[in-house]
């Protein structure tokens, strides 16, 4: 390939990831919400660590009962708030991220993009994170699908081509 030409495509590969990260970018910038469980969290910090810049906040109570009444769960009697914080958490860990209208690629009728829909990476620490792609799909959940970039196939046909020109 010319120097000039892949100049020019790594010129405007980084000028699309400066405009994906731009505040008024369009896509699918979806996340699940992060419910703070002070147990759990507890557990899991070592005895050195106080938390520091990384220590979460728990969300209102009026922000837990309104994400309850979005997910028609908000139960009749009274419950505490670490019940009422545990069931959202259990809830918002079982459904996925972009099946409703309020992500702009199924609002659209698009296909999520794997390397720009961030719902699936949420909590890349963890262990359960999704690692092949259909559980990338389930965990997206957008009924139109994902595109994935087929990096095999893209390898096979530069490779193919190469050996044109040869």
């Amino acid at each position: 390939y010319d120097p000039v030409y892949v100049r020019h495509v790594r010129n405007e590969l980084e000028d699309l990831r400066v405009a994906r990260t731009k505040d008024d970018s369009v896509g699918c910038t979806c996340r699940k919400i992060h419910v703070h469980i002070p147990g759990i969290a507890a557990a899991m910090m070592s005895p050195n660590n106080t938390g520091g810049k990384h220590h979460k906040k728990r969300i209102s109570m009026q922000k837990v009962k309104e994400e309850l009444r979005k997910r028609h769960s908000l139960p009749t009697l009274q419950s505490t708030r670490d019940a009422l914080e545990q069931l959202l958490h259990s809830l918002v860990e079982n459904e996925a991220c972009c099946s409703t209208n309020d992500c702009p690629c199924v609002r659209d009728g698009l296909q999520c993009q794997a390397d720009a829909c961030s719902c699936w990476a949420h909590g890349q620490k963890n262990a359960s994170r999704p690692t092949t792609l259909a559980q990338v799909q389930e965990t997206c959940g957008n009924k139109y699908g994902m595109y994935v970039v087929d990096s095999t196939h893209i390898a096979k046909f530069r490779k193919d081509a190469i050996a044109d020109y040869s």
